[in-house]
């Protein structure tokens, strides 16, 4: 028995005659054409059983299919990080809107202006009555698994003169 945390499987099948083609099934599934190595999505938590023959080139069916059990134990965690994008910004006289996004839907994300604290935001950002001067934007992505992205985007922007 194989033990597996995705719900997706990879199998690589092989026969002594080099000219064989394979079918493979999963749980109780018909046979259907199959290439090694060949991936198995979509299995839910569970035991599932593989199963593969060989057919020679005049299609004899192998009798006797070798199988394999797998234990799906959970899906994988998502642990990838987003990846936090500044699309926009726009200057208008002393005021600035950035638009920004995230390569993950559904994430959140937290803002911060010069040296101040991140806060929580959505896009567009507004920011009025700003200083004259040069200013800088950071913008952190949350996906909704809670990874952040591990670096601000940032942008750079003037105001006034």
């Amino acid at each position: 028995m194989w033990s597996a945390r995705a719900a997706s499987w990879t199998a690589r099948v092989s026969s002594s005659d080099p000219a064989a083609t394979f079918e493979c099934a999963v749980d109780a599934g018909g046979f259907t054409p199959c290439t090694s190595p060949t991936t198995v999505d979509g299995l839910g938590a569970g035991a599932h059983v593989f199963r593969v023959r060989a057919a020679d080139v005049v299609g004899n069916v192998d009798a006797s299919p070798a199988q394999r059990t797998i234990v799906v134990t959970a899906d994988q965690p998502d642990t990838d990080p987003p990846e936090t994008t500044i699309l926009r910004t726009k200057v208008k006289g002393d005021d600035v809107k950035v638009k920004f996004g995230s390569d993950e839907p559904g994430s959140t994300f937290r803002c911060r202006l010069d040296k101040r604290a991140f806060r929580p935001c959505t896009s567009p950002k507004r920011y009025r009555n700003l200083d004259d001067g040069k200013h800088r934007i950071f913008v952190l992505a949350t996906d909704a698994a809670g990874n952040q992205d591990p670096k601000a985007a940032k942008a750079r922007f003037k105001v006034g003169r």
